[in-house]
C-alpha cells in the first residue's frame, strides 16, 4: 500500500491466466511500468489496477497482450489521477465482460477505442462512469450497444479552498458540429471532441492559397 513506484522488466510471467485484482488498493502508487509483462495467455484483467487513486503514470509495453481477455470490468476504475491511458493497441475480439473499465477515471482528457471489438459484450453499464474531463473520443466503429458519453464538468476551489465541480454538457461533437449523447452506432471510426467549456471546437480556418503569377 505504500509503494510510488514500481518498474517490472523482464519478468517471467508469460503462463500466467489471471491478473485480477493485481495491483488493486495500490493506493500510493504513482508510477507503474509493467512493459516487460507477457499477457498472451491472460483471460482476466478486471479490476487489475482498481483503486490505484494516486496512479499518474502508467507503461504498458508492446508485450501486454489482450487477446485472450473476457474481462476487463473496473480494470481502472478509481484511477482518479490518470490522465492519460493508451488502450489503442488493446485487442478486445474475446471480451464479453466491460463494465466501468473507466469508471472514475475522473482526470482522463482523451481516449483512443477505435481499435475496439464489442462484438462478443451483451451489456455495457457505466463504461465511462464519472469520467468528468473526458474532452476527446475516438469512437468503436460498428457499435450496436448504447454507450452514453460522460458529463463533463469543470473542477474548482472555493474560497476555503474545497474542490467542488460545475456542470458543463451532457454532449460531444464531429467534425460537423452535430451533437451525441452516446457513442454513434453502426457507423466507422470517427472523432467525436470538446471544449473544456463543452462548446464544439471551432474548425480551423481554411488558408487562402497563394494566387499563381
Amino acid at each position: 500500500k505504500n509503494l510510488k513506484s514500481l518498474s517490472m522488466y523482464s519478468i517471467p510471467n508469460s503462463q500466467i491466466t489471471d491478473m485480477h485484482y493485481m495491483f488493486a488498493f495500490c493506493e500510493k502508487l504513482e508510477t507503474l511500468d509493467i512493459s516487460g509483462f507477457h499477457t498472451s495467455k491472460v483471460t482476466n484483467m478486471s479490476q487489475m489496477f482498481y483503486h490505484c487513486e494516486n496512479l499518474q503514470s502508467l507503461k504498458l509495453g508492446n508485450s501486454f497482450d489482450t487477446s485472450q481477455v473476457t474481462n476487463f470490468s473496473e480494470m481502472f476504475g478509481g484511477c482518479v489521477k490518470l490522465s492519460a491511458l493508451d488502450v489503442s493497441g488493446f485487442n478486445t475480439t474475446n471480451v464479453m465482460y466491460i463494465n466501468d473499465m473507466f469508471g472514475y477515471c475522473s482526470r482522463l482528457t482523451a481516449l483512443d477505442l477505435s481499435g475496439f471489438d464489442l462484438s462478443k459484450v451483451s451489456d455495457v453499464y457505466s463504461l465511462f462512469d464519472k469520467c468528468d474531463s473526458l474532452l476527446t473520443v475516438k469512437t468503436i466503429p460498428n457499435l450496436t450497444l448504447t454507450i452514453k458519453v460522460p458529463t463533463l464538468y469543470e473542477y474548482c476551489v472555493d474560497n476555503n479552498g474545497r474542490e467542488y465541480k460545475v456542470m458543463k454538457t451532457d454532449f460531444i461533437y464531429d467534425s460537423d458540429g452535430n451533437s451525441y449523447n452516446a457513442l454513434p452506432t453502426g457507423i466507422g471510426r470517427i472523432t467525436l471532441s470538446r471544449t473544456i467549456e463543452g462548446k464544439a471546437p471551432t474548425p480551423a480556418p481554411t488558408a487562402t492559397p497563394k494566387p499563381t503569377a
